[in-house]
């Protein structure tokens, strides 16, 4: 099995074939999933409220990238 640190690396590296504009949605494609795919994981637990909080991380992570992304790389109108 693969250490985190092997996939993280990989992620990265892939991120640099991207256009700077490109990367932070690419990396909220990988990020949010795997928090949901967790929170999905913890609803199985004993201790539901886990899954929730997990959730709501998830939601949170997803608008800050987006709130971040909207503000570094702005898409208005085009200016012709």
């Amino acid at each position: 099995m693969k250490r985190p640190e092997d996939y993280c690396a990989t992620i990265i590296e892939d991120t640099q074939t991207l256009a700077i504009e490109d990367r932070i949605s690419y990396l909220r494609g990988i990020v949010v999933p795997l928090i949901e795919h967790l929170g999905y994981t913890l609803a199985h637990a004993p201790k539901d409220f886990a899954a929730t909080s997990t959730f709501v991380l998830a939601t949170d992570i997803e608008k800050r990238l987006t709130a971040l992304e909207q503000a570094v790389f702005p898409r208005g109108p085009v200016q012709c």
